[in-house]
């Protein structure tokens, strides 16, 4: 399979995977809360659902590691990243309108 193509494959899921995932798995907000309390009450610590979209980001890290060209994993890593701006605090913005 060329670069390009893979990439095609690639974007084709990314762009996919919020709406699919939403579609099976209800609003990724109050999924990741209901695993934030979950494993809070597992581990004692107080987790929050962008930290739980920051560990399953590292839980495909680590999966890649065996397989390291898996586009579906790489393509996880995309949604849980995404996850992870969904579930965090608002941004502020800076002077000049931009993000921190």
């Amino acid at each position: 399979m060329t670069i390009r193509s893979r990439l095609s494959l690639f974007d084709e899921r990314a762009e996919s995977i919020t709406h699919d995932r939403a579609a099976d798995y209800g609003d990724p907000k109050v999924s990741f809360d209901r695993i934030a309390l979950m494993w809070s009450a597992i581990t004692g610590a107080d987790i929050s659902a962008q930290q739980v979209a920051h560990m399953m980001i590292c839980l495909k890290l680590s999966r890649l590691q065996h397989t390291p060209n898996h586009i579906d994993t790489l393509v996880d890593v995309v949604g849980y990243a995404r996850c992870a701006v969904m579930c965090g605090p608002e941004y502020e913005e800076r002077s000049d309108g931009q993000p921190f």
